[in-house]
């Protein structure tokens, strides 16, 4: 199975069991994640989490995204996760909390944190950090209509169903990549936030996956680039 792909193989109905899920997710607190060499990372970034909950409902599992509110002068109309910027001497972990209580109405003690996954970036200049969570009962959300226009928690079963994941090549400055998409009925995902849904969905049914080496790579290819972008200049 590539990267960024749907899966296959009879077992895995017995690998979408919430608790066998549960369980898995929970692994994460023994991993240590990819995290990005402080060098590399440009001096405009800003520091950001974001949580990606999951829970179960009526024997099934599924997760937490959120579609940004229109007026939002970012990323207006996407496909995301509650999160956003760290406040004065926050964790990752308390950013992560924050945010997704401020936009959708998840209060932090609904959120057992269960681990990190590999450190990500964003290309409006973020080095970003996503939780993942496990929350024991569905929870009761309220979107913060400032910020989102819709909250969505799509099934498990129905993110890994056969075609929902997919990638097309695209080029920027003459360097090639590859950007993840999942499509779920009356909703899409793409570039980081289809990226860090894979990575989650793979680590919840037992495939281990470690997504931070190409993401690092990605980012040292458009340093330079981005740095040039933000007005910033590097050390001499």
């Amino acid at each position: 199975m590539t990267e960024f792909a749907s899966p296959s193989g009879l077992d895995l109905a017995s690998k979408l069991l919430p608790n066998a899920m549960r369980d898995r997710l929970r692994e994460l607190r023994k991993r240590q994640p990819f995290v990005f060499p402080p060098h590399v990372i440009p001096d405009h970034f800003r520091r950001a989490a974001v949580l990606i909950p999951f829970w179960e409902h009526d024997g099934e599992v599924r997760v937490l995204l959120t579609r940004r509110a229109a007026r939002m002068s970012r990323n207006a109309g996407q496909i995301s996760f509650p999160g956003g910027l760290l406040e004065g001497d926050e964790s990752w972990q308390e950013a992560a909390l924050r945010e997704a209580q401020e936009e959708v109405g998840l209060g932090r003690h609904e959120v057992e944190l269960v681990g990190r996954l590999d450190d990500a970036w964003s290309g409006t200049g973020s080095h970003l950090v996503p939780l993942v969570g496990w929350l024991d009962s569905p929870p009761a959300l309220s979107a913060n209509t400032a910020e989102v226009s819709e909250i969505l928690t799509p099934l498990v079963r129905v993110l890994l169903a056969p075609g929902a994941i997919s990638q097309q090549e695209i080029v920027k400055r003459g360097t090639r990549y590859i950007n993840p998409i999942v499509e779920w009925p009356g909703a899409r995902a793409y570039g980081l936030s289809a990226d860090l849904l894979i990575e989650a969905l793979k680590w919840a049914i037992g495939d281990e996956i470690a997504r931070g080496p190409a993401r690092l790579a990605d980012l040292e290819s458009q340093r330079d680039f981005l740095i040039q972008q933000s007005g910033f200049s590097t050390p001499t």
